[in-house]
């Protein structure tokens, strides 16, 4: 939907779970890589501190190799402080590089942390 969007003159960005990373790189290398169409996702950091879900950790861990992989940057803002900052220059990168820019949100900068 997000490159579709950009291809009808939108600019967008994709709010998801870290762990959807694993459904979408097949869209995101065949589709965004290949035609150039910019994506910011933000994504909520999964399988790291505080996970309560097994099933999220293998990916958590992996996901810093996995997006170096594929070639796409990868940035986690270190507080709130630092969030506003990161998040426009990953949108600049994906606009500049005409490539997807993911930005990372640990469970402590999203307050969901005891």
């Amino acid at each position: 939907m997000a490159a579709g969007a950009y291809l009808g003159g939108k600019k967008t960005a994709l709010l998801m779970q870290s762990t959807g990373l694993g459904n979408s790189l097949n869209a995101l290398t065949s589709l965004n890589m290949v035609c150039q169409i910019p994506l910011l996702m933000l994504m909520s950091l999964r399988g790291s501190l505080f996970e309560y879900n097994p099933a999220d950790v293998s990916l958590g861990k992996a996901l810093g190799n996995i997006l170096d992989a594929v070639g796409i940057p990868y940035f986690v803002p270190s507080d709130a402080a630092e969030l506003n900052h990161i998040i426009r220059g990953a949108a600049a990168l994906s606009e500049t590089s005409s490539l997807p820019v993911a930005v990372g949100l640990t469970p402590q900068l999203l307050g969901m942390t005891n």
